[in-house]
């Protein structure tokens, strides 16, 4: 019996393999040949007519579906209309006659990946196994013996697209554990700023704070400013560099003027110049927030962020807390890590009578340079529509992104993208995240619980580093914190809304008694 349940375990780790093969093609835009297309066809038909009746809003409910699973292809279109992927009610084979009448004409479709949009939206209404689902079907297709097999770059691919569905996997479900669409649809009826250094929610007299659609919405404004963003959760995947420059740093240097968390009230100390190499990243973030109208769930956000080092060939990066680009002049203060704790600093600014303007010596070729990026290297490749690292932009969560940030090299004068959550970089997420020491648990256990024979992704890229940091449990409880933080935020900011109405309008009645009465004159 162990034999037979062995040797099932191989056949369905091979057909795993398989599917995902089939659906690196269907991400390339691989069509199907007919009559190949007919039998997809006669599948997603039966698929589609076995969810009749079982969801909320129907045809147009299951539409809005399958096009949401296509961005998961990175072969999303403007709309989706099942009737272009599915044959006549009456027909239950396809026979000579089927294949004649349906011959030269264009529908129904031929992309692999919009059928596979089809059953895998079916199968997640059914309630059935998702990966069972897509390789019944492909398994009747010729495809499924007839496409070439994979070679080292594809199964690459096949390991960023099951990353990117373990990441899906935990954002989906710490959001519905924090009952975080719930906080997010309080929050629209709150006045309130969302300070996002110190990850505070406060209530103020005019509302700051973008909420609304969901920022991966194609109609939302590709550029958010970094003190207007709505309150969502996140944590970071990789700093790409985008520019640097040699300097001096002014840092406060005394036993009394350091700290354990950035941010802090603390006596003055003595400012001492230290040599650097600073540095401007765009930081990549895997982040909660609505993905349509009704679910909340993991996208990628990029927003500025600075960094120093004080011996660049041999310490790691240490990053300069309080704001998102080097020039930003606004914030309150900025602070580093620095001699064992967080120390005012600072950078350098624009030119002033005594000082001529300082500009970082280099930055990344073309007309983002360190300032603007693309908000979409994938989806719109060259677009540069931001409106400074001060902003924050969106994309959804895609193998193709995964694999442009985790795995793609994005070197810049030798300097590659950092990952922080690196075994040698624990103790800078720590230093870097204060917020996450209580949940985040021992750096040092950094190969608890992963199981290295398992890992798939790319040895030497951050993919690696996410996946090992999936098992050993760091990633989600970092995700985890930041998510409790932003719910018990929104509930305690929403309590003192209310207690503040009541007072309100008990002084409002009150003054109303106490007005004395309206006399006529004669």
């Amino acid at each position: 019996m162990g034999n037979i349940e062995q040797v099932r375990e191989q056949i369905y780790r091979g057909d795993r393999q398989r599917l995902g093969e089939l659906r690196a093609l269907a991400r390339q835009g691989y069509k199907l040949k007919p009559p190949s297309h007919l039998q997809a066809a006669l599948a997603a038909t039966r698929a589609y007519r076995a969810t009749r009746g079982r969801i909320d809003g129907g045809r147009d409910a299951f539409c809005e579906r399958a096009l949401e699973r296509l961005d998961l292809y990175g072969r999303k279109p403007e709309t989706f209309n099942i009737s272009k992927h599915t044959l006549a009610r009456s027909l239950n084979a396809i026979t000579p006659e089927v294949r004649a009448r349906y011959a030269g004409k264009p529908l129904p479709h031929k992309d692999l990946a919009h059928y596979l949009a089809v059953i895998r939206t079916a199968a997640e209404i059914d309630g059935v196994d998702i990966e069972a689902a897509e390789i019944a079907f492909l398994k009747e297709l010729p495809i499924w013996q007839t496409a070439a097999r994979m070679d080292a770059a594809d199964e690459t691919w096949e390991a960023i697209e099951n990353l990117s569905n373990l990441l899906r996997d935990l954002g989906t479900q710490v959001a519905e554990q924090a009952a975080l669409a719930s906080a997010f649809r309080l929050q629209e009826n709150l006045s309130m700023r969302w300070d996002a250094l110190h990850e505070r929610i406060t209530l103020v007299r005019n509302n700051q704070v973008n909420t609304g659609l969901s920022p991966v919405h194609p109609q939302v404004e590709i550029g958010v400013n970094f003190d207007e963003q709505r309150p969502l959760p996140s944590v970071p995947l990789v700093r790409v560099p985008v520019g640097w420059g040699d300097v001096e740093l002014e840092i406060e240097m005394g036993s009394a003027c350091v700290s354990r968390k950035p941010g802090m009230d603390r006596p003055a100390g003595q400012w001492q110049s230290h040599k650097a190499r600073m540095m401007q990243f765009r930081e990549v973030r895997l982040a909660l927030a609505f993905i349509n109208d009704r679910e909340v769930g993991p996208v990628l956000m990029s927003r500025g962020a600075v960094g120093a080092n004080f011996d660049w060939l041999a310490s790691g990066t240490s990053m300069i807390w309080g704001t998102c680009h080097w020039r930003d002049t606004l914030a309150v203060q900025q602070e580093v890590f620095f001699d064992g704790g967080w120390r005012r600093v600072r950078l350098p600014v624009a030119c002033t009578r005594d000082h001529e303007d300082f500009v970082l010596d280099h930055v990344t070729p073309g007309k983002a340079g360190d300032w603007d990026w693309e908000f979409d290297p994938i989806g719109h490749p060259g677009s540069v529509t931001m409106y400074g690292a001060d902003h924050v932009s969106f994309t959804r969560l895609t193998p193709d992104h995964l694999h442009h940030w985790l795995v793609t090299p994005h070197p810049l004068d030798g300097m590659e993208v950092i990952c922080p959550w690196g075994q040698t970089d624990a103790a800078h997420v720590g230093h870097e995240y204060p917020v996450w020491l209580t949940a985040s648990g021992d750096f040092e256990a950094y190969w608890n619980d992963v199981p290295v024979e398992a890992l798939t992704c790319p040895n030497d890229t951050p993919a690696r580093i996410i996946e090992t940091n999936l098992y050993n449990g760091r990633l989600e409880a970092a995700l985890r914190e930041a998510a409790t933080r932003v719910v018990d935020q929104t509930h305690r900011v929403m309590e003192q809304n209310r207690m503040a109405a009541q007072e309100a309008q008990l002084a409002l009645r009150a003054r109303w008694t106490d007005r004395k009465p309206f006399l006529k004159s004669r």
